[in-house]
């Protein structure tokens, strides 16, 4: 489970900020947040295909911390991204197929 701390600074939305003048700690806490990140996640399980930031939901990073330990294995030894990788082959192949017989 993701400490609470960490879960109120991943996703911090504009219309909460009250003014930059009033955030000069800001940069300060998304570079910890990010190193925290980095060094407790260093794959994106459910996807892949993008690098993890700030702007990961809160939920989406409590699935990520709640991985198996399978699937930081499958990660670890490329598994993982061949399993995603194939995937979106299967996706594009059914969305292509759904095109030709709508045609």
């Amino acid at each position: 489970m993701m400490p609470d701390d960490v879960k109120w600074g991943i996703k911090m939305t504009e219309r909460l900020a009250i003014s930059e003048f009033g955030l000069s700690y800001r940069d300060d806490v998304e570079k910890a947040i990010l190193i925290f990140l980095k060094g407790k996640l260093n794959f994106d399980y459910m996807g892949g295909n993008r690098e993890l930031n700030l702007d990961l939901a809160v939920h989406e990073c409590e699935a990520l911390f709640s991985a198996s330990d399978k699937i930081k294995e499958m990660a670890a030894n490329g598994e993982l991204a061949a399993f995603h990788a194939k995937c979106a082959e299967l996706e594009d192949s059914v969305a292509g197929g759904y095109l030709k017989v709508i045609d």
